[in-house]
């Protein structure tokens, strides 16, 4: 049995293949009544010692199949956190905190393909993961129809976040952990999130270190957020926000469903805003002009990001070369068949197909990223960048490699269900992740994820372009597939206008 004091009160873990685990420790009161849609505030000091050994529950969100765990225990009470170590003591060991992903709609801290158990005992680090608001409940600009009181109602999601981190830093050193040695790390919607943080006032000093996967600078204007918050009122059938407040759990639920299906664009119905509050500006903004802490920062991508939504949609990636070319058009003034015939030529044999997989892994996932690292860097000599390449055997091979599938890679949980779906089974597959683990908890101690098992990593810059493609035998690349990066140059990305100048001079 583990017991540690914390800044409200007593919890008792439990005590796990020689570590201490924590699960389900609130670290906010739960966002109901009175205090849905507005930001946390810290929960009410408890006096008998609170048991956290099962996972509280996770967020409200659309029920999924492909998530039971989830869908069978959510509440809006949700905001609670976990924490993996050795030994509570005083050995101030790096913390590193996990941000789910999920498209701001779902996920959960409790998901067996980011347990940190394996993590913890091989890096001896301190692991805490997090739940936070999603959907409707984390993400609904009320700013123009509420008042100033909802001002920030549009990242209450993200201010969850900072309260974790709040919380790491008032109590982790009770935990065995350094609270001015953090690593932020999340993938998809976790490194979204973190890119906002980077940039967000009540964020700063909460973190030292952030890594990215899969996840860049983008945010909703507060025009577009507005509109989509009118959009779920009219489907909630709310004209006030203490209307919306009377609804049940399953209405809102009900009326996020029927938002999302009415919407030309689901993906980016919730999300960050630029509230002008919360987040000031512009996350990409904000970091090409130095505003963003200046924390080290490794980010990167997989080589085949959307080909994860063939198994569940493959609509969204299989998109006529035609109305490919209309996207690419609008993006870029006109250059479509420049672009075009830069992928043609980079993939010759490519069907319509791969081409459309390639050309929106790269303007959703690749290109993001490197609009993100190449600002940062400017300011923060200690900028990295992975390209994970490591090809899935699973479902006939058609995967390639696959948003989020460097998760299980990272964590050492090759035997959850998402890395059986995903992975599948093949030889050397521990010794990988173990040198992509490496990566990460060598970035989380020193700012560098260089270490023996890997070539030299070399840092990213605007000159040398320098990208570590991690694979069975990883290499260091410059500048891959730079010819066409050089075709979108002047597309930033991130979803705001103005755009930001990126190209270098």
């Amino acid at each position: 049995m583990s017991t540690v004091d914390t800044t409200h009160g007593k919890i008792e873990g439990s005590n796990e293949d020689g570590l201490s685990v924590f699960r389900g420790v609130p670290y906010a009161k739960p966002p109901v009544g009175d205090l849905r849609f507005l930001p946390p505030v810290e929960p009410e000091p408890w006096t008998d010692t609170l048991v956290t050994k099962e996972f509280g529950p996770s967020a409200v969100q659309i029920p999924s199949k492909l998530a039971p765990e989830v869908s069978e225990n959510m509440s809006e009470d949700c905001l609670s956190l976990n924490v993996w170590t050795q030994e509570c003591d005083d050995k101030k060991k790096p913390v590193m905190v996990w941000i789910h992903g999920g498209s701001f709609l779902v996920g959960s801290s409790n998901n067996a393909v980011s347990n940190a158990a394996r993590m913890t005992q091989r890096g001896d680090v301190v692991v805490v993961s997090i739940n936070y608001r999603v959907g409707c409940f984390g993400f609904l600009n009320l700013a123009e129809i509420a008042g100033p009181d909802y001002a920030t109602s549009g990242n209450i999601g993200l201010l969850d976040q900072i309260a974790a981190l709040k919380w790491v830093r008032d109590n982790v050193e009770s935990f065995g952990g350094d609270p001015t040695n953090v690593t932020v790390f999340g993938c998809s919607a976790g490194g979204i999130s973190i890119s906002a943080l980077l940039t967000m006032p009540d964020a700063e000093g909460l973190f030292h270190r952030a890594i990215t996967q899969s996840g860049n600078a983008l945010a909703r204007s507060a025009a577009s957020a507005t509109t989509a918050t009118k959009i779920f009122m009219e489907k909630a059938g709310a004209a006030t926000v203490e209307e919306l407040c009377e609804k049940s759990t399953d209405e809102l639920i009900a009326a996020q469903v029927e938002s999302l299906a009415s919407s030309a664009k689901p993906d980016v119905f919730f999300g960050p805003v630029v509230d002008g509050a919360s987040l000031p500006e512009p996350p990409l903004h904000a970091i090409a002009e130095g505003r963003a802490m200046k924390v080290p920062i490794l980010s990167g991508t997989t080589l085949d990001e959307m080909r994860f939504w063939l198994l569940s949609n493959p609509a969204v990636v299989t998109v006529p070369t035609d109305k490919l070319a209309h996207v690419v058009n609008r993006l870029t003034d006109g250059r479509a068949e420049s672009v075009l015939d830069a992928y043609n030529a980079k993939y010759p044999n490519a069907n319509e197909a791969d081409l459309s997989v390639a050309v929106l892994s790269d303007m959703n996932f690749t290109l993001p990223a490197v609009r993100m690292v190449e600002s940062h860097s400017k300011h923060q000599p200690d900028s990295w960048m992975y390209l994970f390449a490591w090809e899935s055997p699973a479902q006939g091979g058609i995967l390639g490699t696959p948003h989020a599938i460097e998760q299980p890679f990272v964590f050492g949980t090759l035997d959850s269900p998402f890395a059986k779906v995903w992975i599948g089974d093949g030889e050397g597959l521990a010794e990988f992740s173990d040198k992509v683990q490496d990566a990460w908890l060598a970035f989380a101690k020193n700012s560098n994820p260089s270490h023996a098992g890997i070539p030299e990593w070399k840092t990213y810059d605007t000159e040398d372009r320098h990208v570590m493609r991690l694979d069975t035998e990883s290499t260091l690349e410059s500048d891959p597939h730079g010819d066409i990066r050089n075709q979108w140059d002047g597309v930033p990305f991130d979803g705001i206008a103005p755009p930001v100048g990126v190209r270098p001079t």
